[in-house]
């Protein structure tokens, strides 16, 4: 399913935004009922990301966690937040919900 323009800012509750979101060509972040585009990134600021990513990576070897990406969405516990970090590290298992 194609998405047409979505307005740049716009409300709907957490199952609204998750569906929403599945069917999205572009991420957005919500927050407390507002669903936000999110905008691209400048070759300097991916650059660092990735310098970061590969850092946290070396460091992390032997241990229970591992880092991730911007394109893995992030819930803020008891906080009506999602979001996609630019990098995160997770120790363990990841929480999966179901869409």
């Amino acid at each position: 399913m194609t998405q047409a323009a979505t307005p740049a800012r716009q409300r709907m509750s957490i199952p609204e935004y998750l569906r929403f979101e599945f069917d999205a060509e572009r991420k957005h972040e919500y927050a407390d009922g507002e669903v936000l585009d999110m905008a691209g990134a400048t070759g300097e600021h991916s650059l660092i990301t990735m310098n970061l990513g590969a850092a946290l990576h070396g460091a992390l070897k032997g241990k229970p966690c591992r880092v991730y990406d911007g394109n893995l969405r992030v819930r803020i516990q008891n906080k009506a937040f999602y979001n996609y970090p630019d990098l995160q590290v997770i120790c363990g298992q990841i929480p999966v919900r179901p869409r």
